[in-house]
């Protein structure tokens, strides 16, 4: 049976296997010394920080969301577990609970980007560069009203 929970820090390494393992499938437009900079700086990052939770079936992680100040800062899949209604399940986790209504998307991540607009998105912005200053262009996103 699948559920989400909240993080806890003695799961660490699962959260950070199924981030390393999404970000290799999807983010093909990354130079593996990007990568591994990168790779660094999401490892020292203390993911206690925001309301994360994962998404488990028994012990294992399916995947995870990341959210602060009511905007998704990470959404994460074990490449074998996309196209499953996962992603749809921790977004609607979070619309439902944290009434998320932002998030940042790689332009680059086409399959990212078809996801959040589909799930009621729109995009209000982009930036040339991403948040630490690398040259991968960066789309702001926010829920557009649905009422």
């Amino acid at each position: 049976m699948k559920k989400i929970k909240p993080y806890k820090p003695e799961e660490r390494q699962h959260y950070l296997k199924v981030w390393e393992d999404s970000v290799l499938a999807t983010h093909h437009f990354l130079e593996p010394h990007v990568f591994q900079s990168i790779k660094k700086i999401v490892s020292d990052l203390d993911l206690g920080e925001l309301e994360s939770h994962g998404l488990w079936e028994d012990d294992e992680l399916l995947g995870f969301i990341g959210i602060a100040d009511k905007k998704i800062e990470m959404l994460f899949l074990s490449p074998r577990q996309r196209r499953k209604g996962y992603g749809r399940l921790l977004m609607e986790f979070a619309l439902d609970i944290y009434a998320v209504n932002s998030l940042d998307v790689n332009e680059q991540n086409p399959e990212a980007l078809g996801f959040y607009l589909h799930m009621g998105f729109e995009i209000q912005g982009r930036s040339e560069i991403d948040s630490l200053g690398l040259p991968y262009p960066i789309l702001h996103l926010l829920r557009k009203n649905l009422d």
